[in-house]
């Protein structure tokens, strides 16, 4: 159904890091970007929670999640992501347009 990858994590001059992911949902792939991180993502788990929503959580070195995302499926299904998500924000680029 859904499937989450680290694509790329830059570190920042402010020394946080900002964490690319892939998220594939119905064969249509979207990167999303979530910045300011305390701690490099070493992994993401995902979990779907009753059909409802997506829970991302960033894993670090130690294997231990440290930041968590949810994703309503419901703005999946119409075409567009609504996150709830940590410190700062989170934003989306159209795989299509920025590879």
């Amino acid at each position: 159904m859904v499937s989450v990858s680290i694509r790329k994590v830059l570190k920042t001059s402010d020394r946080t890091y900002d964490a690319i992911l892939d998220v594939t949902y119905k064969e249509r792939t979207i990167k999303l970007v979530i910045p300011g991180l305390v701690r490099e993502p070493k992994d993401v788990k995902v979990e779907v929670i009753a059909n409802k929503e997506i829970k991302l959580e960033l894993i670090n070195d130690e294997g231990k999640g440290y930041a968590t995302c949810y994703i309503p499926i419901a703005t999946l299904e119409k075409g567009y992501l609504e996150l709830i998500c940590p410190k700062g924000s989170g934003w989306v680029i159209s795989k299509e347009e920025h590879t």
